[in-house]
């Protein structure tokens, strides 16, 4: 989103668990108690399995992201960077509370697409690898290859990254910018809905259960450079790898305030380098 709108958007993560509601609500037998068990009993052959679940939600979530680029984001295109992202913060709030309001901070067990039973396992090397963290491991690789396809291979991904360079140029050659940047919107979206669902089995979910991991993928975008595919991916492994070393053997942090470091590492990359280890330096003229 960021690469084709220039929108840090805040509220990706609460996109992301409206999204996984979705899914858990389709993917769920429909009970009184249960907001939304409505539309999963008028639908056919519900519950579905979890990954039709998903990909269902991963739609609806497309629709959503691209009608908010539409009715919102697109009529404040010409104000200020710092009014846009406070837009975000605002949609980070009011999504959060719709979600509390409709399912309650209940922490629901989420079925994992990936075979997640205690036997579930290969072991090597005396380290046991579960099956559901290799499937999302797959997942997110395969997403990350397809990406890079999509934007270096393809039109759609020339008119993004023609549209993150200028869109006024974009436009004299016949790019329609504001479609780009609204499927922008409704790709991420989408993304995030398959991230949630993906994570929930182990996060357990609820209302709050993307916040602490926006705050890594921020830490990380940051830390390797928001328009470096690449830069995300490393300073995701680099921030992946520093918290969780610190969090096992600094015993006063803990798991807990592992959260800590990658504040810590967003801080200190605003200071020192703001665009990131890759990021592409901004030019500014007098």
């Amino acid at each position: 989103m960021y690469r084709t709108s220039g929108v840090l958007n805040i509220a990706q993560g609460e996109m992301a668990t409206f999204g996984t509601y979705i899914a858990y609500v389709l993917s769920s037998t429909a009970t009184p108690a249960l907001f939304g068990a409505g539309l999963a009993a008028i639908l056919p052959f519900t519950p579905w399995p979890m990954w039709l679940s998903i990909l269902v939600a991963m739609a609806i979530s497309a629709v959503f992201g691209a009608a908010l680029e539409l009715l919102v984001f697109r009529r404040l295109r010409n104000r200020p960077p710092q009014v846009v992202t406070s837009a975000t913060v605002g949609l980070f709030l009011l999504i959060n509370g719709i979600t509390a309001q409709w399912w309650f901070a209940i922490p629901r067990d989420v079925t994992s697409v990936f075979p997640d039973q205690p036997d579930d396992y290969i072991g090597i090397g005396g380290a046991r690898f579960r099956f559901t963290y290799l499937g999302v491991l797959l997942v997110v690789v395969g997403l990350l290859v397809a990406l890079e396809l999509v934007l270096n291979r393809t039109r759609l991904g020339l008119a993004f990254r023609a549209v993150a360079q200028s869109r006024e140029h974009a436009e004299l050659v016949g790019i329609r910018s504001d479609h780009v940047v609204a499927v922008g919107w409704a790709l991420a979206a989408a993304i995030g809905t398959l991230i949630g669902g993906l994570v929930a089995p182990r996060l357990l979910l609820t209302p709050t259960m993307m916040v602490t991991i926006v705050v890594y993928a921020l830490a990380a975008a940051l830390l390797g450079g928001l328009d470096s595919s690449v830069g995300v991916v490393l300073g995701g492994l680099a921030i992946g790898v520093v918290t969780t070393m610190l969090a096992g053997y600094v015993e006063p942090l803990g798991p807990d305030l592992s959260v800590v470091v990658a504040l810590v590492v967003l801080l200190i990359v605003l200071l020192v380098r703001p665009t990131g280890l890759f990021g592409a330096k901004q030019v500014e003229r007098a």
